[in-house]
Parts: structure tokens; C-alpha cells; sequence
């Protein structure tokens, strides 16, 4: 489950990264994943990040089978905002591992 979850992450646009945030961090059978992806304007566009996110949304809700709840902003709104920090997002590699121990699948 773990490597098809890395797969996912894998297929980003350039100059995004993605965090998880919310229940999905914490509980052990959360219901939904919070999910905030953190762009490059100068890299993609702010008028198409969302259209070019869609497919890891979807993808993502069907490796997890949880629905996903997305949070797009761009590096310098995420900056103002300080929503990693506020939020406590943690790194999608390292919630790909717990939830890989949560599910009973592998973490290597």
C-alpha cells in the first residue's frame, strides 16, 4: 500500500509538494485525509494548479479509500498564512509510512 501511495506522490506536477494534516495524522482509523499541496507559482501557474492536482486527488481517494479534503495554496500564500506550522502538516513521505503501519501494510 505504502509504494502505491509513494507512486502517487511521484506523479506531482513540477515544484509541488504535498503535505497531510488533520485526523489522518493522528488517528488510527480516520475517516477523511486533509490533505495541503504546496505550489511554485513561477513554476505552475496559479489559474491551472488546481486542474493539474486533480488527478493525485482522485488518485489518492482511491488508494486510501478515504476522501480526500485538498488545501492548495502557493509558496508565498503558504508563508503568509503559515499554515504547515499552524496546521502541524507533516511531509506526505512520512504519513505514506504511518499509514502504511496503521493498514498493516509494508514500510519498506
Amino acid at each position: 500500500m505504502k509504494k502505491v501511495i509513494l507512486s502517487i506522490a511521484t506523479n506531482l506536477p513540477d515544484g509541488t509538494q504535498a503535505f497531510v494534516f488533520g485526523s489522518a495524522r493522528t488517528l488510527a482509523q480516520p475517516c477523511d485525509l486533509d490533505v495541503l499541496v504546496v505550489y511554485d507559482a513561477t513554476r505552475l501557474p496559479p489559474a491551472r494548479a488546481c486542474m493539474s492536482l486533480k488527478p493525485f486527488f482522485e488518485n489518492l481517494e482511491c488508494a486510501t479509500g478515504l476522501k480526500v479534503h485538498p488545501v492548495v495554496l502557493s509558496r508565498s500564500e503558504e508563508l503568509q498564512a503559515q499554515f504547515m506550522e499552524t496546521e502541524k502538516a507533516m511531509p506526505f513521505e512520512s504519513f505514506c509510512k504511518i499509514f502504511a503501519k496503521k493498514t498493516g501494510g509494508s514500510t519498506k
